[in-house]
């Protein structure tokens, strides 16, 4: 079982590691990575998969 962490956005644990330093939230469908322990940005996944910079 993977670990969850908490999401940048929502605040809840549904996030999940896709890929190294790199995360998604189930709950609000955005990515962010980290960078040494820290938020280091965060984007909105679109319609076709690619990534745009988090507004909000």
């Amino acid at each position: 079982m993977s670990s969850m962490f908490l999401c940048p956005v929502c605040g809840r644990k549904s996030a999940g590691r896709v890929a190294v330093d790199q995360y998604y939230c189930w709950e609000c469908c955005v990515e962010f990575t980290m960078k040494e322990e820290k938020v280091s940005h965060v984007f909105n996944v679109e319609l076709d998969g690619s990534l745009s910079s988090f507004e909000g």
